[in-house]
């Protein structure tokens, strides 16, 4: 099932986001670039993206801080080697709060993902130093096909429904809205339609700005970092 996303999925939603002429940040692992180098290249060929998602699929919160500190390095590492670029965003899966640190003790990287409690990105003090999360979301997301959605269009109005009422409120002050996608889940023929719907749909508004999280990242250390 999850080799679907890589062999099938991938291609099909990055189609899709050629066609709209969206860039988007994947999240990915090191070490599932290493085994679709293919894949990796185009990530960055098309001009999205590639965020560290770790080394390997494990939970942060179960290893000790160097075993953490140990496959971040490894995923640098990985993505640059098979996508050419050197991740500047962080977003392990099961992350700590030593994550934050080891990512400004590394240097390289302008954010990290790992808050769910807010509709903008913010700054943080870690160890003095001034970081940047950009916070995600498991609301407009395609796990919920795992739990609620039984068909494409309910994630598609879902979605739409969340856009309506960020564009509304963005009239007063500035929105983000975070979509987040797996290959093997929404690379699939049917739902693949329903993220390609909301795309057009929110395309069709004017001021809507498709970003990628380094470019979300660049923009806020330039107008709000100093």
């Amino acid at each position: 099932h999850a080799n679907y996303g890589g062999s099938v999925g991938i291609w099909r939603l990055m189609d899709i986001f050629d066609r709209y002429d969206v860039k988007v940040t994947f999240f990915a692992c090191g070490r599932a670039l290493e085994r679709n180098p293919k894949a990796a290249a185009e990530i960055t060929r098309r001009g999205h993206e590639p965020c560290s998602h770790g080394y390997l699929w494990l939970d942060y919160f179960r290893l000790a801080r160097e075993a953490q500190r140990e496959d971040l390095l490894k995923s640098i590492a990985a993505i640059r080697a098979t996508t050419g670029r050197r991740p500047v965003g962080f977003f392990p899966r099961g992350a700590t709060a030593e994550c934050r640190e080891l990512a400004v003790e590394e240097g390289g990287f302008t954010y990290e993902s790992i808050t769910y409690n807010e509709d903008l990105p913010y700054f943080l003090d870690v160890g003095g130093k001034k970081f940047l999360t950009i916070p995600y979301t498991l609301d407009n997301n395609d796990f919920r096909y795992w739990r609620s959605f039984l068909e494409p269009e309910q994630f598609t109005r879902y979605l739409q429904a969340s856009f309506d009422r960020l564009y509304a409120e963005a009239g007063q002050t500035p929105k983000m809205m975070s979509v987040g996608l797996h290959l093997r889940t929404s690379g699939l023929p049917a739902r693949a339609g329903a993220v390609e719907a909301f795309i057009a749909y929110a395309r069709s508004r004017p001021g809507v700005w498709f970003a990628r999280r380094e470019d979300i990242a660049r923009l806020w250390w330039e107008r709000f970092g100093r």
